[in-house]
């Protein structure tokens, strides 16, 4: 377990919000090539979501409500 957690604790992000027609996904694709990141956009997100133990439209929504 430690080793996940020194894994973990060495993890970097930037995150980007973008809107059609802006170029975000470019400026995302060149930045992670700049930096040597591995480049992580919502198609992967979309792919892991059979994953996810929980819904988070769902969720979301009831932890707004508390």
């Amino acid at each position: 377990m430690n080793q996940d957690l020194d894994v973990i604790s060495q993890m970097q992000a930037i995150t980007t919000a973008r809107e059609y027609g802006s170029g975000g996904g470019e400026i995302a694709t060149r930045l992670a090539r700049h930096l040597g990141w591995q480049l992580i956009d919502h198609e992967v997100v979309v792919l892991s979501r059979p994953t996810w133990r929980f819904t988070p439209a769902r969720d979301f929504k009831r932890a707004t409500q508390l």
